[in-house]
């Protein structure tokens, strides 16, 4: 069975054994998101940490200002009727994703990377079955109950749903549509068993700073003690 999910997200490798993470940026548009193959997006200000300087999800472009340390999706449902089971590609952790650690349960096979194309002409990841100026496209799923390749055992994961997800992102450098990436889904039911009551979510840790006035990696609540949390009824927007 395939289920198909649309999502608008408006705000705008490493290697541990054969296990492969891969991340990239978006480019095209006037958003900076951090995409990953594991089913995460931002990258917790990692970027600003390691040095690379890889925003995690910037928006305008250049400016500092991040607005999410983190995100990933979520598949629930009843397996055969009975057993309750909730996968996830991130959880609230303060130092982001990690291979193996508890909520962190998306994995690609061995060898498998983010793949990038493009509908423009003149780029060199011109495709014919692109869909924006700058595609993201990846493959992977809950199955494994250990690090692909590995022995590592994934945190907590015991009741795996057996669901594969190709995930795109879509970004344009079009000024009328260069403040969003869109974020397409297919969910394939892989396993044996009848997954019932399906729930599928995105969930994030939003995160609004000027890395700039406030820099990544400063600490505490010196960092996170200038929350512009709130909703402002007269832009109906929180």
């Amino acid at each position: 069975m395939k289920l198909s999910a649309f999502i608008v997200s408006l705000s705008f490798s490493f290697c541990v054994s054969a296990q492969t993470f891969s991340e990239k940026t978006t480019t095209a548009s006037n958003v900076r998101l951090n995409v990953s193959n594991s089913g995460t997006f931002g990258n917790a200000f990692r970027g600003y940490r390691d040095g690379s300087g890889n925003p995690s999800g910037e928006y305008p472009a250049g400016s500092g200002v991040e607005h999410l340390f983190e995100s990933g999706i979520w598949f629930g449902g009843l397996i055969n009727g009975s057993t309750v089971a909730v996968s996830t590609a991130a959880v609230d952790a303060p130092q982001g994703y990690s291979t193996g650690s508890a909520g962190f349960e998306f994995y690609p096979e061995p060898g498998a990377t983010l793949k990038e194309i493009s509908s423009l002409r003149n780029s060199p990841y011109y495709n014919t079955s692109a869909v924006s100026h700058q595609d993201f496209v990846a493959t992977f799923s809950d199955k494994n109950v250990k690090v692909p390749g590995t022995n590592t055992q994934i945190g907590s994961h015991l009741d795996p749903l057996f669901v594969q997800i190709t995930a795109k992102s879509y970004n344009w450098n079009y000024s009328f549509s260069d403040f969003f990436v869109i974020l397409d889904y297919e969910l394939e039911n892989i396993g044996t068993n009848t997954i019932d009551s399906a729930f599928f979510g995105l969930w994030a840790n939003t995160v609004v700073r000027n890395i700039n006035v406030t820099p990544a990696g400063s600490g505490g609540a010196s960092f996170y003690n200038k929350g512009g949390n709130g909703y402002f009824d007269s832009l109906q927007m929180a």
